[in-house]
C-alpha cells in the first residue's frame, strides 16, 4: 500500500498511519481474537475465598497504561515545540510533495499542530513509543486525547483508507474502547490516552498486550515502577523529550530471543530420520550422520561462547536500575543530559575513575580539534573487562599476553600497564584546509596529539626501546636522530613525535606540541577550548570521559582517490587460446592494428579516470559540505556516587536543524549530481573497443598457432 512506503515521521498518528498501512498489506486474520485477561495462578483466589481487588488507580500519564516490563521507550513531552523544527522542511519541494499527499489522503496534516483538533489529538500532551518485547517483536506508540469520539472517527477513516475496513473490530475492555485490526494490530483508547499496539508475532508474546493496557491497575504500571519514577525525577523544565532504558529486561529479552539457536541440529536430524524412512543407502545415511555430529559439534560451540557474552553483558549491565536521557531541541542544535543508576558495585561504572587534573590537551593544542577522546580509566577494572571480552571471543587474556611478549618484547600486563595511570587523551587535528581535486592527500591534512599519563616514565622508555629492538615495529617506531625521543612513522601518512615530558609520554605531528607542554605554554586554541560553552569543555570541569567530534572528520578520515584504471587491466584473458599455451600465447607479437585500436582503448579509459575524478571530487565536496553543517558535537561522563552521570552538547550550522538532519542526508543521495548519460556512453564505448580487440587478438593468435606447426 502507498502509506506502508511513505517516510516515518515522528508522531503518534503517523504511527498508527503507519502500521495499518503495513497490516493492509498482509493476509487478513481469520480471526479477530479479544482474550479477556485472566487470573494467573498466583494471583487467583483459592477455594472458598473471594477475590478482593482495588478499584484501578485514575491514569495520569501514558505510562500509568504500560507494563512494568517495557525495556525501551522514547517520549515527547510536549509535541507542538518539536513540530515548531519541522518548520524548514518547507523549503524542500519533495518533503511538501509527500506531506501533501498524505494529507489529502487522510483528511488532516498531522504534521500542523492546530490541526491536530480535528482528529481529536493534544498537542500539548505526551507522545512516545517503544518496545514491548523483542522476540515478539512487539511496539507500542501512545499520544494524549482532547476529543476521543474525533479520534475514534479518524481511526475508522484509516481503516477504510487502507481497505481494512471490514476487518477492523471494536469492543468495551474494561474501562477501555479497543480497536483490531487482525492479529497483529490493535488500538487501546482509555481515559485520554490512544496507545497503538503493533505485534509481528504474536505467538510468540508472552501476553495479549491490548488486553493488558486495557485493564491495566497504574499501580502495577511501568509509571508508578521505582526505576521510571527515578527517571522522571531527572527531568527538568527545558526538556523537550526523554529516552528510558532499562538494560536488564532488555537483556534478558534478548537473551530469551536468543535461545532458539538449535535450528541447525534439528534440520540434521529430520534429514537423517526422513533418509532412514525412506530406505536411503549406507552411504547417504553415514554422511548425514556426520553432518548431525558437526552441527551438534558447533552447537556445543556456539553454547559455549554465547554463555561466555552472556557472562560479559551481565556484569557489564545487571548492576544497572535504570538509564534516563533527556534532551531540550533547539533550532540549531540539541542540549542533552541523562543519568545511569548504579546503586551498588558495578565493573561498568568502577571502569570510570575521577580525573585529578585539567587535560594538558586544552592548553598546549595549537590545531583545531576535530575527533577527541580524553580521561581515565581504573586499569585494574580496565584489565578485568579486558580479560572478559577475550574470553567472551573464545581465548584468554594471559594466551594473549604472551603472544604479545613473544611479538614485541615485553610483557603487556607484567610491565606497560602499571606503568600506566589510566589517565590520557588523543585529538584528531586539522592541519589544513583539503584539497578536493587532490583526494590522495586529504588525509595527510590531518595531524594527531595524544599524551599518557605515566606512573613509571623510566618503565615506558625502556618497553619503547624494546619494541624497536624486538623488530616487531617494523622499522614503523624508530628511535628520534636528535633528542631524547622517537619518531613513529605510519605508511603513507606524516611523522608522530613521541617523547616522555615529566610523568606523560607525548605524541603528536606537531613536533613543537611537547615544548609548549614542557613550557607551560598555550596554543592556538587554548582560548576557544577554555570557553564553558565548547562542547569539547562541558559543564564538568574534570569528568571522567571527555568525547568530541567535528563531523567532517569523517568527510576527512574517508576521502581517498578513485581506482585508476588502465587499458590492460581491462583486456583480462586476453591470450587464452584453444591451442596455445599461455607462454606460447605471451610470445605471439601484437598486430599493427591491435596496437591502433588499443590506443583508442587507452583514450576512452583515460576519459574513465577523468570522469571518476570528477563525480570523486563532487562527492567529496557534498559530503564536506552536509558534514559540516552537522557542526560539533561533545560528550562528557562523571562518575556518580550512585552511577555515572552525562552531558552532551551538539551545535549545528545555522542552515540545520535536528529533525531537518535526516531529510537532507536522504536527499544527497537520491541526487548525487552524476552525468549518468555520460558514464553510459563511456562504458559503453570501452565494452565494444574490447570486444574488437578481442576479436582482433583471437586472430593474432590463430595465425601465430599456424606458424607454429
Amino acid at each position: 500500500m502507498p502509506l506502508a512506503k511513505r517516510p516515518a515521521l515522528t508522531s503518534g498518528p503517523l504511527l498508527l498511519t503507519l502500521a495499518l498501512g503495513l497490516v493492509a498489506c498482509r493476509t487478513p486474520s481469520s480471526k479477530l481474537p479479544f482474550d479477556q485477561p485472566t487470573d494467573t495462578k498466583e494471583d487467583a483466589p483459592k477455594q472458598g475465598e473471594v477475590s478482593e481487588r482495588p478499584e484501578p488507580l485514575p491514569v495520569e500519564a501514558p505510562t500509568d497504561l504500560l507494563p512494568a516490563e517495557v525495556p525501551l521507550l522514547a517520549e515527547a513531552i510536549d509535541p507542538e515545540a518539536i513540530l515548531g523544527l519541522l518548520t524548514p522542511l518547507a523549503e524542500y519541494p519533495q518533503f511538501q510533495a509527500a506531506r501533501g499527499q498524505l494529507s489529502s489522503q487522510i483528511g488532516v496534516d498531522l504534521l500542523d499542530a492546530t490541526q491536530w483538533q480535528q482528529v481529536g489529538l493534544d498537542v500539548h500532551g505526551a507522545m512516545g513509543f517503544g518496545l514491548l518485547d523483542v522476540e515478539a517483536e512487539g511496539f507500542f506508540g501512545y499520544a494524549t486525547l482532547s476529543d476521543q469520539p474525533a479520534f475514534e472517527r479518524f481511526i475508522e477513516r484509516l481503516a477504510d483508507m487502507v481497505g481494512r475496513g471490514e476487518d477492523l473490530a471494536s469492543a468495551e475492555i474494561g474501562p477501555a474502547h479497543v480497536y483490531r485490526f487482525g492479529e497483529e494490530l490493535s488500538v487501546v483508547l482509555r481515559e485520554g490516552v490512544a496507545c497503538v499496539v503493533f505485534v509481528d508475532k504474536p505467538q510468540r508474546a508472552p501476553r495479549d498486550y491490548a488486553a493488558t493496557i486495557a485493564t491495566m491497575d497504574p499501580r502495577e504500571a511501568l509509571g508508578r515502577t521505582k526505576s521510571f519514577s527515578w527517571a522522571r525525577e531527572q527531568i527538568v523544565s527545558a526538556d523537550d523529550g526523554l529516552i528510558f532504558v532499562a538494560p536488564n529486561e532488555l537483556r534478558q529479552q534478548i537473551q530469551r530471543d536468543e535461545d532458539d539457536n538449535d535450528y541447525g541440529t534439528r534440520y540434521a536430524q529430520e534429514e537423517l530420520d526422513r533418509a532412514r524412512a525412506s530406505g536411503q543407502s549406507a552411504a547417504t545415511l553415514r554422511e548425514l550422520e556426520q553432518r548431525l555430529e558437526e552441527e551438534r559439534k558447533w552447537e556445543q560451540e556456539r553454547a559455549v561462547a554465547q554463555l561466555h557474552r552472556r557472562e560479559l553483558t551481565k556484569s557489564l549491565f545487571s548492576p544497572i536500575g535504570a538509564a534516563v536521557f533527556a534532551a531540550d531541541l533547539h533550532s540549531d542544535g540539541i542540549d542533552a543530559h541523562g543519568r545511569v543508576l548504579i546503586p551498588g558495585a558495578s565493573l561498568l561504572r568502577d571502569l570510570f575513575a575521577p580525573v585529578e587534573a585539567e587535560s594538558p590537551l586544552f592548553r598546549a593544542l595549537d590545531e583545531p580539534p576535530l575527533m577527541a577522546f580524553d580521561g581515565r580509566a581504573n586499569m585494574q577494572v580496565f584489565v578485568q573487562l579486558l580479560e572478559q571480552l577475550a574470553k567472551a571471543d573464545g581465548e584468554s587474556l594471559a594466551s594473549i599476553n604472551a603472544k604479545a611478549r613473544a611479538e614485541l618484547g615485553f610483557d603487556v600486563l607484567g610491565e606497560l600497564v602499571p606503568a600506566l595511570t589510566g589517565a590520557g587523551g588523543v585529538v584528531l587535528t586539522q592541519t589544513k584546509q583539503p584539497d578536493a581535486k587532490r583526494l590522495a592527500e586529504v588525509p595527510k591534512s590531518l595531524g594527531l596529539a595524544a599524551y599518557l599519563q605515566l606512573s613509571k616514565p623510566d618503565v615506558m622508555r625502556r618497553l619503547l626501546d624494546a619494541a624497536i629492538a624486538s623488530g616487531a615495529m617494523g622499522g614503523v617506531l624508530s628511535r628520534a636522530k636528535r633528542g631524547d625521543g622517537w619518531v613513529l612513522r605510519p605508511p603513507e601518512w606524516r611523522e608522530v613525535q613521541l617523547s616522555i615530558v615529566g610523568d606523560r609520554l607525548i605524541a603528536s605531528t606537531d613536533t613543537k606540541f611537547a615544548a609548549r607542554i614542557r613550557d607551560a605554554r598555550p596554543g592556538s586554541q587554548a582560548e576557544p577550548l577554555a570557553d564553558p560553552k565548547h562542547p569539547l569543555r562541558g559543564p564538568s570541569p574534570t569528568p571522567s570521559l571527555r568525547f568530541y567530534q567535528r563531523w567532517i572528520w569523517l568527510a576527512l578520515v574517508n576521502a581517498h582517490a578513485p581506482w585508476e584504471q588502465d587499458g590492460e587491466s581491462m583486456l583480462y584473458d586476453l591470450d587464452s587460446h584453444a591451442t596455445l599455451s599461455p607462454e606460447q600465447a605471451a610470445k605471439v607479437p601484437r598486430s599493427r592494428e591491435f596496437k591502433r585500436k588499443f590506443k583508442e582503448l587507452e583514450k576512452v579509459v583515460g576519459e574513465l579516470n577523468t570522469y571518476q575524478r570528477r563525480q570523486a571530487t563532487r562527492e567529496f565536496e557534498r559530503g564536506l559540505e552536509f558534514a559540516a553543517d552537522l557542526g560539533d558535537a561533545g560528550m562528557q561522563i562523571d562518575r556518580l556516587t550512585d552511577g555515572l552521570g552525562v552531558h552532551a552538547q551538539w551545535r549545528m550550522a545555522s542552515s540545520s536543524t535536528p529533525l531537518a538532519l535526516p531529510l537532507r542526508w536522504l536527499l544527497m543521495f537520491e541526487d548525487q549530481g552524476a552525468d549518468w548519460a555520460e558514464y553510459e556512453d563511456i562504458q559503453n564505448r570501452l565494452s565494444s573497443l574490447r570486444e574488437e580487440l578481442y576479436q582482433i587478438r583471437r586472430l593474432d593468435l590463430d595465425a601465430g598457432a599456424a606458424k607454429a606447426k
